[in-house]
C-alpha cells in the first residue's frame, strides 16, 4: 500500500481526517433517522450518544496510529 510509505505524522493526520469524516458521517445519520428533534438539549443528547457508542465492526475504533502497524 503506497499509503504506509509515508511519513508517520502524515499517516496520523489522514488517519484523523478519515475519524473526523467517519464521525460527521454517523452524525448526519442518526440525526435522520431520529427526524425532529423538540429542542436543541435532545439533538445534543443524540449527538453524545453517537460519540459514546463505538463502532464494532472495526478493528481501529479510536482512529490512534500505532507506530509499526501494518
Amino acid at each position: 500500500m503506497p499509503f504506509l510509505a509515508y511519513p508517520p505524522d502524515l499517516r496520523k493526520l489522514v488517519y484523523t481526517t478519515n475519524e473526523i469524516e467517519s464521525r460527521n458521517s454517523r452524525f448526519r445519520q442518526a440525526t435522520r433517522r431520529s427526524g425532529h428533534f423538540p429542542n436543541g438539549q435532545a439533538a445534543l443528547k443524540v449527538l453524545y450518544l453517537v460519540i459514546r457508542n463505538p463502532l464494532k465492526n472495526r478493528s481501529n475504533i479510536t482512529g490512534k496510529v500505532v507506530h509499526g502497524e501494518r
